[in-house]
Formats: structure tokens, sequence, C-alpha cells
């Protein structure tokens, strides 16, 4: 009797373990990608990236990004975090939650991996996603902010007029500390190049919809465009970061560039959200962030970012073909 009451105990274990298991821990993997903690270094991969960060107690930052395609790795060049909101800087993160999991496929995605982390800054709640899609060699972040937003010293009116028009301000390096950032690459070399995609609407008063402009970056540069890619002269890698948010000319809390750039010193700018967004009840998101990998030639860079893009949603021809006009 014994002996079969034991027998069924570890059935009833195993088939809670088998259909609540894999949904939710600290280590998750799914296909090509895995998602896990080692020590106080939490890492996401699949075949395509590599990105390892110091946990932190959820406040990120960035040690190394490795594209598996080329082998290449990059060395994160300061140990600051990923993230920054003026006013909270002094305040120590806490963990309050962390879970991976995989968001199951649906009519209108695919299956991937992600992470939820839940931590504060004082009174202020701070939800980061990490998606990591299978095969693709980018990965997004989605921001959530809830509970008191009073300790934000943004948007600082002075700043938003004034400062970041300043050439002479912005090359100075002042404005980092200032603006709130979403992303954050701290990487080495001294001969970087950057293209800079600017998208626009209202075609009723605009011809030109999409505008590329090439920059190099020798000295702090505020830059406006969705689209940022990077590329090191030296030995040919690059990065890119997509802001997902409308373009800058309809985007909310607007800082009149969405990139800061030194070298290898690359901040995605802006939320779209203030202080006064915040609700201690409820969690308000922000705009979201994509860093990707590319390697050598402009045809790398543009397939790493349509990977991406074709991982959000699934493109049937039998149900995804149509044509959109205006008047």
């Amino acid at each position: 009797m014994m002996k079969m009451n034991t027998f069924h105990s570890h059935i009833i274990v195993l088939i809670f373990f088998l259909v609540i298991g894999p949904v939710y821990g600290n280590n998750t993997a799914y296909l090509d990608g895995k998602i896990y903690l080692d020590h106080d270094s939490l890492i996401l991969e699949n075949s395509k990236i590599r990105r390892t960060y110091t946990f932190n107690q959820g406040n990120l930052i960035t040690q190394s990004i490795f594209n598996k395609t080329s082998n290449f790795t990059w060395h994160a060049t300061d140990n600051v975090p990923d993230m920054n909101l003026p006013g909270a800087e002094k305040e120590k993160a806490e963990l309050v939650s962390f879970r991976t999991y995989v968001v199951e496929e649906t009519l209108s995605q695919q299956a991937y991996l992600e992470a939820e982390i839940i931590y504060t800054l004082g009174n202020l709640s701070i939800k980061r996603i990490l998606r990591l899609y299978p095969a693709c060699p980018a990965i997004g972040m989605d921001f959530y902010f809830k509970g008191n937003g009073n300790l934000l010293k943004y948007p600082d009116e002075s700043l938003l007029d004034k400062d970041l028009s300043d050439v002479k301000f912005v090359a100075s390096q002042k404005a980092r500390s200032l603006a709130p950032v979403m992303e954050k690459l701290s990487l080495d070399g001294k001969h970087w190049n950057c293209r800079v995609v600017d998208l626009s609407e209202m075609t009723d008063h605009l011809n030109d919809l999409v505008t590329v402009n090439d920059y190099q970056t020798y000295q702090e540069r505020l830059f406006r465009g969705n689209i940022l890619f990077a590329k090191d002269m030296e030995n040919e890698e690059g990065v890119f970061l997509l802001k997902e948010a409308p373009s800058p000319n309809a985007q909310l809390q607007y800082l009149s560039g969405d990139y800061l750039v030194s070298f290898g010193q690359i901040r995605m700018l802006g939320f779209g959200i203030d202080s006064e967004d915040i609700r201690p009840d409820r969690w308000t998101p922000g705009y979201s962030a994509v860093c990707g990998v590319f390697s050598k030639t402009e045809y790398s860079a543009l397939k790493a970012l349509k990977t991406y893009q074709n991982k959000l949603r699934k493109r049937i021809p039998e149900r995804d073909e149509m044509v959109m006009m205006n008047t």
C-alpha cells in the first residue's frame, strides 16, 4: 500500500512539473533560445546573438554582446546601468520579482521567450520585459512604470527648449545625466560611422517620408531618427538600435532627438512619458527599444533588422496581402 501511494505521489509530482514547470522559472529554453541567471549574470542567447548583463537587482548593466554569426564579441567599457532616469540615479535598485517564460504561439505571432524583471528605485516601480525570438540577431525591450514619479526630474523645460539644441552643450556630454535613457551601449573603438533613419508621416505635408543621414561620431551629437546603425570601421562590426515609437514628429515628451552618440557611446532617449503620467495603481507603458548586431555590409544590417521585424508578426500571403492608400 505504501509503495502504491508513493508511486501515485511521484506521478502527481511528475504531472505537475510537466504542466507547470516549463512555463515559468528563472531559466527557460525554447528552440535555439534560452534565458538564464548565472550567479549575478543574466544571459539571453539564441543561435544568432548572446547578450550578457550584470543583473544588479534588476537594474541591468550590459557586460557583453556576442555576434554568433561573425564570432565577434563587444565588451562594455563601463559599469553603469543601461537605463537612466533623471532624479533616480542615486536610488538603490531592489529586486521585486524575476521570471522567464515562453510566450505561446497565436494566429498572429510565433512563440518566443520573455524575461520579466520588476524592481524598485525608491518609490518608483519599473517593469522591464526582454523579448528573445528564435534565430533572431536582435533583442527587444519593453518598459512599464508604476508608483510615485515625483522623484523623476524630467521633463526639464530648459533641456527641451534650449540645451539640447545647443551643439556645444551636447558636445560637453552634460546631457547624458539629464535625459531619460532607455538603452545604453558603451563599446570600444575610435572610428565609428553612424547611419540614422528618420521616418516621417503626414503625407499631405511631406513628400520625403524616409530621410537617411550618415555621420562620424568624433564628439557627442544628438541624432533624430527611429533607427540607428552604428559600425566600427576598425573591425567592420556593427550594432543597430530601433526605437519602437511613432515618428519623431508624433512622439510624446520628445527631447529634440532620439540618440546621443559619441564614438561607441550610444544612448537611446525618451520613453514618451513624464512623471505626471505615472500612476500608483497601474502600469504605464513607455516606448520600446531593440538592440541587434550585424557585420561588415549594409545588407547584413538590413537583413538583421528585417529578421527582427518578421518575428513580430506571422506573414501569411493568403491573409496578409493588401494595399494601403490615402487621398
